[in-house]
């Protein structure tokens, strides 16, 4: 024969209600995601204004036949205006599953205008080799490792979202 107890915990409604705000809550992460979708790409438009990596460090100086191109076409700052529309590019995608930040600029025929300008490239030219600067506007270091305080302000962004229960 077998003895079962079963025991009903009584006073926790504010723990039940709780519990459902958060379940509820886990079922449509878009407005979380929104917030640091948000704040992930404030931060890759203040590297570009700013012309300095996360980390602050300044990106090097543009070339003096690229600076005399920008003059006579418009346009002074690094990776913004021109052919790559990088600037321009900055965006994120929310839902209630994910989040997806980035930059998406290619040229007509390919080219990856983020990759090569936030890691850096040697392509060859018509007569000789041409160097591409890494000018970093993502929240990472060149080993893949998200910068410790984007990190603890996302964290801190997740910590507010869920002290709203």
């Amino acid at each position: 024969m077998r003895l079962e107890v079963n025991i009903k915990m009584q006073g926790v409604e504010e723990l039940e209600a709780a519990l459902a705000k958060l379940s509820h809550k886990a079922q449509n992460l878009a407005p979380v995601f929104g917030d640091l979708g948000n704040t992930l790409t404030q931060g890759i438009e203040e590297s570009f204004d700013s012309e300095k990596s996360y980390d602050g460090t300044s990106w090097e100086a543009l070339k003096p036949s690229t600076l005399a191109y920008k003059q006579k076409h418009g346009g002074s700052k690094i990776l913004q205006s021109g052919e790559s529309n990088l600037y321009e590019s900055i965006a994120y995608h929310a839902d209630t599953n994910s989040l997806t930040v980035g930059v998406n600029a290619y040229s007509d025929d390919g080219y990856p205008y983020p990759l090569v300008h936030q890691f850096g490239t040697t392509k060859a030219g018509r007569d000789k080799k041409t160097t591409i600067p890494a000018r970093p506007f993502l929240p990472v270091d060149e080993d893949g490792n998200v910068y410790g305080e984007v990190k603890e302000e996302l964290l801190e962004l997740l910590d507010e979202y869920l002290s709203e229960l």
